[in-house]
């Protein structure tokens, strides 16, 4: 889990290899868990939802959390 120092420190790093920054969860659920995907192949990362592209948190109104245990066992099948 990220603390509050951490996530800032990753939005003010900006996007990279290990992080990804989303405005809003994607209507398309595979654009995400491909996101997912790479970083758990890879070195590890994490995707934020609620930042955008200029490193600004945004926030989001509601995400239920039938959609992030879709993504968590679609993740966890690849």
């Amino acid at each position: 889990m990220l603390d509050s120092i951490n996530l800032l420190a990753i939005v003010n790093a900006g996007e990279g290899y290990n992080a990804e920054f989303k405005v809003s969860l994607p209507s398309n659920l595979k654009s995400i868990t491909e996101e997912v995907c790479a970083f758990a192949n890879a070195s590890g990362g994490v995707v934020l939802i609620g930042v955008d592209d200029k490193n600004t948190i945004k926030g989001t109104k509601y995400i239920d959390q039938w959609c992030l245990c879709t993504i968590k066992l679609k993740a966890e099948k690849r």
